[in-house]
């Protein structure tokens, strides 16, 4: 059997729509099992078009989107791509098309021909994974915005995928909301190994992904180690993406002569990067 080294591949990608411009620009991406990306970019930069080319949602005009071997091209192989990949979007009323909880967390199994004892299990168990044990006859338009996004991962947990492509999944909802959905896609990562795809422009949320992509009018400009994608000030500016506060006050100081660690980005580990230069200076 041929070991399958990324889960996701690809090779020179580029999407147009009839009589339109090109939308995204000869992508090539490498993502393995169980890695973490999150992809950032302004507004109208290919985000969202790239997201939809990950479970064969759009097809690409050239070259090709190649899901754990399988080509998103070839027909016959759409059921079994779309299981692997779930999609999670931004607005979950758009996404959610039953009335109660039960019923929506059952509506994808079902398409996949689940056994009911086996939809009765995954439901008992993905609702105590997002925290909504409690909700299992309740009506939709009974829970939060941040309970129907908790809901939407739900679903697409329940039918057991590999990769989870989430666009912008937080960008609707309140700083506590977004702290809640954050921690279930982390430990999605962590605890079950599910390679996850993370859309946004929030440069906070995008911290926590092993590798950062940026794109900027359909392409992709810059793919790395997410500390150094945020370490890269120029980079950002050039992109029209805000630089992380901390990296500001990092590169202020190493401007001013202190030998600073420029990727301390992260809130908790600038403040101690900061502490110890002040006794240094002592």
């Amino acid at each position: 059997m041929i070991k399958i080294e990324n889960i996701i591949e690809f090779k020179n990608v580029s999407y147009q729509k009839p009589s339109s411009k090109y939308i995204l620009k000869n992508i090539n991406l490498n993502i393995k099992k169980g890695e973490f990306i999150s992809i950032m970019g302004t507004n109208g930069s290919g985000k969202s078009t790239l997201a939809k080319h990950f479970n064969g949602l759009f097809i690409p005009s050239e070259g090709n989107v190649i899901i754990d071997g399988k080509n998103t091209k070839n027909g016959e192989k759409n059921t079994e791509i779309k299981k692997s990949v779930g999609m999670v979007f931004q607005n979950p009323d758009s996404q959610i098309v039953a009335c109660t909880v039960e019923e929506e967390i059952a509506f994808g199994m079902e398409n996949l021909c689940f056994t009911r004892e086996k939809m009765k299990k995954n439901i008992r168990k993905v609702l105590h994974y997002v925290n909504l044990e409690n909700h299992e006859k309740s009506s939709i338009y009974s829970l939060s915005g941040g309970e129907k996004q908790r809901l939407t991962i739900a679903s697409v947990l329940a039918m057991e995928p590999e990769i989870i492509v989430l666009d912008e999944p937080t960008s609707m909802l309140d700083d506590q909301s977004k702290k809640q959905i954050l921690d279930i896609i982390l430990k999605l990562n962590k605890e079950k190994n599910i390679t996850i795809i993370l859309i946004t422009h929030f440069t906070q949320e995008a911290l926590y992904a092993d590798k950062t992509a940026i794109m900027n009018n359909g392409s992709i400009v810059a793919f790395d180690i997410t500390k150094n994608i945020f370490s890269n000030i120029n980079l950002l500016k050039k992109n029209k993406l805000l630089p992380l506060e901390s990296i500001c006050l990092l590169n202020f100081l190493k401007n001013k002569g202190y030998n600073v660690d420029l990727n301390a980005y992260s809130n908790e580990s600038c403040a101690k990067e900061i502490l110890r230069t002040l006794e240094n200076i002592k």
